[in-house]
């Protein structure tokens, strides 16, 4: 298992996001939400000190319908969002990750306003011709 890191307020946060969840060339808030139970609840993203967008997009079912956006974890708190390095090993049907990390505190008024924080790292399909 690996250890449980305190993430900096610099550091950036990774986050798949499929094209269902765009609509008319606008990502949709409901794409941010929280899943899982108790300690292992939030909205899950991967921690830029262990992986990179390409990464990000390949844990996907179906990367080819993803995108990943990144998140300042600064702007996150300044939500009153957490953010917990939640780590992966040795899960069922999944990979390992390390840099996975869920975004707890999400509520319908921190959806909208996650959608002007975030930046596109890389752009699925259905934005790149638009």
């Amino acid at each position: 298992m690996w250890e449980i890191e305190t993430i900096p307020d610099n550091d950036l946060l990774y986050k798949r996001i499929h094209e269902n969840h765009i609509r008319d060339g606008e990502v949709m808030p409901v794409t941010f939400k929280e899943q899982g139970e108790d300690d292992n609840k939030g909205m899950s993203t991967d921690w830029a000190k262990y992986s990179r967008p390409r990464e990000t997009k390949l844990r996907a079912r179906d990367p080819k319908k993803n995108g990943v956006v990144s998140f300042d974890t600064e702007d996150l708190r300044d939500l009153n969002l957490e953010v917990v390095h939640a780590p992966i090993k040795d899960p069922p049907k999944i990979e390992d990750n390390r840099a996975h990390t869920h975004v707890q505190g999400i509520d319908t008024e921190k959806r909208v306003k996650l959608l002007d924080l975030i930046k596109w790292e890389i752009k699925p399909k259905v934005l790149v011709n638009l």
